[in-house]
């Protein structure tokens, strides 16, 4: 990044140019043999920006707006929300908050919560009965193993 002074001076170089970019560059690099020469496509940007925000300073970025979401009351409202009804899906809760449901699910996974539905089976088929049994006997055999 160049220094305020650096900036003045390859913008007067561009003047001395009658404004052509890609002479100020070379003339710029033939007069500072010591400094970082900037490109022409560099001195064009550094003249638009001149113009347009009147300083040479880079404006700082706008931060992510779902990163301002993540804020500490919107984590307390999804957990509250995820803690009194664990059944609620991501989208619900970002449609009661008014946040994006990507948001919902980032702060989520930030405090370990994974999001599942539990199915409900109504009744059971012929070969069911005969899963569980071999569930239950492998479970009991794992516990045998490692009391």
């Amino acid at each position: 990044m160049m220094s305020a002074s650096e900036c003045v001076g390859a913008i007067l170089i561009l003047g001395r140019c009658n404004e052509n970019i890609y002479a100020a560059a070379r003339l710029y690099a033939e007069t500072y043999p010591d400094r970082n020469a900037p490109s022409a496509k560099t001195i064009e940007r550094m003249v638009l920006r001149a113009r347009e925000t009147r300083s040479f300073h880079r404006t700082p970025r706008r931060q992510n707006p779902q990163a301002a979401q993540r804020n500490e009351a919107n984590q307390n409202a999804v957990l509250a929300a995820v803690t009194a009804n664990p059944q609620i899906s991501i989208s619900r809760i970002a449609r009661n908050m008014g946040i994006h449901r990507s948001t919902v699910h980032k702060i989520l996974q930030s405090h370990k919560f994974h999001p599942y539905r539990v199915n409900l089976v109504h009744d059971l088929h012929g070969e069911d009965f005969n899963s569980r049994i071999r569930s239950c006997n492998w479970f009991n055999e794992k516990i045998n193993e490692d009391p």
